[in-house]
């Protein structure tokens, strides 16, 4: 993966990505794209404008395991 991130938070979401077995890579774009095999892809901003956005796309992640799980 490049070294595209300079912001603490996106750096943590990477780590708790790659931890559920995500792989992770930044788009034309500059955006986020996660990744797993047989499943849809999760994309999210990398200089997002709103304070809950790293939040909001960790649950996305962790919602996304569960249906997959199940």
């Amino acid at each position: 993966m490049k070294r595209f991130i300079k912001n603490g938070e996106m750096r943590d979401l990477i780590e708790f990505a790659k931890n559920l077995g995500y792989s992770v890579d930044q788009t034309k774009g500059k955006h986020i794209k996660f990744s797993q095999p047989g499943t849809n892809p999760i994309f999210t901003s990398s200089t997002p404008s709103d304070c809950r956005s790293w939040l909001n796309c960790r649950a996305r992640l962790k919602r996304h395991v569960a249906q997959v799980a199940a």
